[in-house]
């Protein structure tokens, strides 16, 4: 026995047939990708990296005086 609610039922009894999902549409871009914002966790971690390298920076020069 198949059970269908009103809305499947109406789609099966239509004159029209099933209903069609509307096609996509393109973006107003053209198709392009647009530059989003970073996440924060995206932008957390490249803060990170970039006061990592400077330090990793002023070790390196710091450890060059000494020698």
């Amino acid at each position: 026995m198949l059970l269908l609610d009103s809305g499947q039922w109406r789609l099966l009894t239509s004159p029209q047939g099933p209903v069609m999902k509307r096609p996509v549409q393109a973006p107003p871009n053209g198709g392009k990708e647009t530059k989003t914002k970073p996440s924060r966790t995206e932008e957390a971690r490249r803060v990170v990296e970039e006061y990592v390298k400077d330090l990793l920076e002023m070790i390196k020069r710091l450890r060059g005086r000494l020698h």
